[in-house]
């Protein structure tokens, strides 16, 4: 059985940042889009927005 792939996407990190998302590598989905949490059914941006780090819920992209 060949190994499973890992999608990687590039880190998004800048200057004075009050928060870092650390995670595994990309689903398929994530990949293809090429934006974290990008899978329809993926509950980080709604998730994000309710516990008050964001003030509005953003898309993926």
């Amino acid at each position: 059985m060949a190994p499973a792939k890992a999608h990687v996407l590039p880190d998004r990190l800048a200057p004075n940042l009050k928060v870092w998302f650390v995670g595994t590598a990309a689903g398929p989905r994530s990949a293809a889009e090429r934006a974290y949490y990008a899978h329809p059914g993926n509950r980080f941006w709604r998730a994000v927005h309710e516990a008050g780090i964001t003030p509005r819920q953003f898309a993926p992209h």
